[in-house]
């Protein structure tokens, strides 16, 4: 029996080390890194719907804002939590975010994305599962915090209480439910109690 196919391990600058790349430093990097090989490996993986990608429960081979929100996601999923896919540094495309994908279960991921730019410069967070349609998934753009004056680097979580209560609603009210009865974002959200952990600030070393 063939081996599985698996999507290329991830390289790993830029985790927990804040540094911002020029596009030229970028599209240098990504040459560097992505091989023929490895070129190869990674498109024959995104046109196979059964490859499996690598996944992570170490925290500390996470990005801060991953690993925050997997510390609080797993609080109420952890009997069906499956770990880390953790996004490919330099993207293959260097226009394309980087994006960590948070696999709950049940069919359900949180995809985290950061700015190619700046891994740690968080860009957005969405809810989805492969059984729903787009139009009920949940996104939230980050792209507004710098001007808010919120870091999600350095915040205990890396969402405002808005946006927290927002995935936290979501995935309460949806987790679990058929396909057909997933429901969209409605305008008032869904209140869903703080969780009690506060993961504690670590600094990038």
């Amino acid at each position: 029996m063939p081996p599985k196919k698996t999507k290329p391990t991830p390289a790993k600058p830029a985790r927990r080390e804040r540094r911002v790349y020029t596009d030229e430093e970028l599209e240098q990097a990504a040459e560097a890194y992505w091989t023929p090989e490895r070129s190869a490996a990674y498109e024959a993986a995104q046109d196979d719907d059964d490859a499996m990608p690598e996944l992570t429960k170490d925290l500390d081979a996470m990005r801060p804002q991953t690993e925050r929100l997997v510390v609080a996601l797993i609080r109420t999923y952890a009997a069906d939590y499956k770990g880390v896919a953790l996004g490919v540094w330099p993207p293959f495309d260097p226009g394309m975010p980087v994006t960590d994908t948070i696999v709950l279960g049940r069919g359900w991921v949180v995809q985290v994305s950061y700015d190619p730019n700046d891994p740690t410069l968080l860009v957005a967070v969405e809810a989805t599962s492969a059984k729903i349609s787009d139009d009920v998934s949940l996104e939230i753009v980050c792209d507004e915090y710098e001007d808010e004056g919120f870091d999600s680097f350095v915040k205990t979580f890396p969402l405002t209480p808005k946006d927290r209560t927002r995935l936290f609603g979501y995935l309460k009210r949806n987790y679990g439910r058929a396909p057909e009865a997933v429901e969209g974002e409605d305008e008032d959200g869904d209140d869903q109690p703080e969780p009690d952990t506060i993961v504690p600030l670590r600094r990038p070393s």
